[in-house]
């Protein structure tokens, strides 16, 4: 093997190795995305319950003129 091909075959293993990193990168930005995205829905859900809860308990959604009670929520 000549000079000139030991330069190409190191330049092509260098190539390689930048593409494996970059791969790792783009795999490691979409896992991190993907998790993110994942606290975002269950923070939704937790919203989403909490508000349920807080208004099937509310007063406001009681026929007018009854008393509150805490029986009457369920």
């Amino acid at each position: 093997m000549y000079s000139g091909e030991k330069y190409v075959d190191t330049y092509r293993h260098q190539a390689n190795q930048l593409l494996q990193i970059r791969h790792l990168l783009i795999a490691q930005h979409n896992a991190i995305n993907a998790q993110n995205q994942a606290d975002v829905d269950q923070k939704a859900m937790w919203q989403a319950a909490r508000e349920a809860a807080t208004k099937r308990l509310s007063p406001q959604t009681l026929p007018p003129g009854k008393k509150w009670s805490v029986r009457d929520a369920y």
